[in-house]
């Protein structure tokens, strides 16, 4: 088990055998979600989405706990608290799969990948606040658009 260690989380995808269906780099408010659709025939499709969040620089002073007296500061850039995106799948049956960043989801700081596995009818939502997301739809070129 040691000695041949398992791959990495993500994965590699030929890109000759791939097209790129949806790219979209934009920022996000409560007011600009959108939705595309796609009838996946020959699966599988990988939807990559990259975030980058707005950020809060703060300033923090901490009173002397020294026998100098000094006065001590630190400055602390983070992630807007109300920062969020959230993605969301459908098919025929319902809500297939959801992915996010921030409050529910967590704060990744690598792109996240999707990867659906089975034929039909797909419709992803995207939407959120304060971030910029960098998106990426990829299908197999065979089989799901027609020369």
């Amino acid at each position: 088990m040691f000695e041949k260690p398992s791959p990495p989380p993500g994965y590699v995808f030929d890109s000759k055998d791939y097209l790129t269906i949806f790219r979209n780099n934009q920022l996000h408010n409560l007011e600009n979600s959108y939705k595309i659709s796609f009838d996946l025939k020959n699966p599988p499709m990988i939807i990559r989405y990259t975030i980058l969040s707005h950020n809060i620089t703060d300033t923090k002073w901490f009173e002397p706990t020294d026998f100098q007296k000094n006065f001590d500061m630190a400055i602390v850039i983070r992630p807007d608290e109300f920062a969020s995106f959230e993605m969301k799948i459908f098919n025929q049956s319902g809500l297939y799969d959801k992915q996010g960043w921030g409050r529910l989801y967590g704060i990744p700081l690598f792109t996240r990948e999707t990867v659906i596995r089975y034929p039909g009818m797909y419709q992803i939502e995207y939407f959120g606040q304060r971030v910029n997301v960098s998106t990426e739809v990829l299908v197999k070129k065979e089989g799901n658009l027609k020369s």
